[in-house]
């Protein structure tokens, strides 16, 4: 009987002893699966991520896109401003960028600025003065960009008014074409010229791609508005005589 007992016994210890070395024997292995399976899982999760993002995210990155859209086109310069134009503001010239007053009379001078217009055709300063004072100033164009050069004392060339004194007329009249304005207020060449019906009136084409831009050799204001100016100073100063200077 009691060899039976030990028996069962040393079974026992033997069978308990092979289950503890086969649990040590296979934890690492299960941790190395648990570790590989673990790895997979976190890249799988990740790669899931990356492809399908969340709406949050998608709204940040959109934001983010248009920002920097924008700050670039802040920061690029503007194509329209980089195109060089011939002159920059044609809406009234300075009074103290006339001559000084030579006399103490009222009369006009018409001046050089070095500038021109958005089609080329040079600016001319006309002066107002009076009791030794300049009155104002204003903007003009005489003859077009391609007359230029012409003769100005040959009629017909379309070119400017020649330089020289030239008496007023003492109110205006009636313009008899479309490009005078509706107003014109006559010349009177003081000296030997071959060029007639010359004047001061306002230029209905200015800047206006038509063909028409300036004079065929009077002087034109480039606003209408300055043109009611230089009548209305002229019923109230009656200005003796223009000095054209412009050559």
């Amino acid at each position: 009987m009691r060899c039976k007992l030990t028996l069962i016994v040393v079974c026992c210890s033997i069978f308990i002893g092979s289950l503890a070395y086969f649990n040590h024997k296979s934890r690492p292995a299960i941790a190395e699966v648990n570790a590989v399976t673990s790895t997979k899982f976190s890249t799988a999760n990740s790669l899931t991520l990356k492809q399908k993002p969340s709406k949050t995210d998608t709204a940040i990155s959109n934001q983010n896109q248009k920002n920097s859209q924008s700050t670039q086109v802040k920061q690029s310069p503007d194509k329209k401003s980089s195109i060089s134009k011939p002159v920059a503001d044609t809406k009234k010239p300075s009074k103290k960028s006339c001559s000084a007053p030579t006399k103490r009379s009222s009369y006009m001078r018409l001046e050089k600025t070095g500038r021109k217009n958005a089609l080329g055709n040079p600016l001319y300063r006309l002066c107002l003065y009076t009791k030794g004072q300049v009155l104002d100033a204003y903007y003009t164009v005489n003859g077009r960009y391609y007359t230029q050069n012409r003769n100005r004392n040959k009629s017909g060339t379309q070119a400017p008014s020649p330089d020289g004194r030239y008496g007023l007329a003492r109110w205006y009249v009636r313009g008899t074409h479309p490009e005078v304005g509706g107003r014109f207020l006559r010349m009177y060449p003081r000296f030997r010229t071959g060029r007639t019906d010359l004047g001061i009136h306002y230029d209905p084409s200015f800047e206006k791609r038509n063909g028409k831009d300036g004079t065929a050799g009077c002087i034109a204001l480039t606003k209408k508005s300055d043109l009611d100016k230089v009548l209305r100073y002229h019923r109230k100063y009656r200005f003796r005589y223009i000095d054209v200077k412009i050559k």
